[in-house]
């Protein structure tokens, strides 16, 4: 098949099975560009067929993977094929069971991986190892633009820590425009650094913090780092 460039088969039930027969097709197909596989019940086997299958494909550019029950090994298999695949530009991860190695993996594929674009993680278990892991990689990553850890429907378990070390990334990142880390544990002394960061980073052009433990310590250290921004920043707290 040289035609199909886009395959929905979202809010089914795909299990593992089904998961490594498309993972099969993905090795030798080269004309599909979006896989729509989020709301079925693949888990980490399905997970790692894909990720095994995205060591050699090279034409797959958005994978959506969210609502699969994806644990940390699942989330490694992804990870590991990120260390080498040129191609995917955006991975949808979000709803799943992702704690701190998965993240970690992950984390480190962004070390050397300079396709991927857009990163949604959000309603995993990622605590603060997992985010410093992904904080990490955000120092030395130039292709992130989009990083969601958190949204509307459920986020994860990053307290200060994690916020600490993704706002050092901050103060060197020149690439990541919208950071989302809505619904988390984050309190005012990661709200402090993020503030920090914001002094002096001009790339961010979006920062989520809604549904954390930030008091009005934390609010207005965010509020006065935005005025004295030079770049406009849509803050929302």
């Amino acid at each position: 098949m040289t035609a199909l460039t886009t395959l929905s088969l979202q809010d089914n039930q795909i299990g593992a099975e089904g998961a490594k027969a498309l993972a099969s097709a993905l090795e030798v197909n080269s004309a599909l560009n979006e896989l729509y596989l989020y709301t079925n019940q693949i888990g980490d086997a399905g997970a790692k067929a894909i990720g095994d299958a995205l060591v050699v494909n090279t034409a797959l550019t958005e994978l959506w993977l969210g609502d699969n029950q994806i644990g940390d090994s699942g989330a490694k298999a992804i990870g590991d094929a990120l260390l080498v695949n040129t191609a995917l530009n955006t991975l949808f991860l979000s709803h799943n069971q992702i704690g701190d190695s998965g993240a970690k993996a992950i984390g480190d594929a962004l070390v050397v991986n300079t396709a991927l674009n857009t990163l949604f993680l959000s309603h995993n278990q990622i605590g603060d190892s997992g985010a410093k892991a992904i904080g990490d990689a955000l120092v030395v990553n130039t292709a992130l633009t989009t990083l969601v850890l958190g949204d509307a429907y459920g986020g994860n378990k990053i307290g200060d820590q994690g916020a600490i070390a993704i706002a050092d990334a901050l103060k060197v990142n020149s690439a990541l425009n919208k950071l989302f880390l809505t619904s988390n544990k984050i309190g005012d002394a990661g709200a402090t650094t993020l503030a920090d960061a914001l002094k002096v980073n001009t790339a961010l052009s979006k920062l989520g913090l809604t549904d954390n433990n930030i008091t009005d310590a934390g609010k207005q250290a965010l509020r006065a780092a935005k005025k004295q921004r030079s770049a406009h920043i849509d803050l929302d707290l």
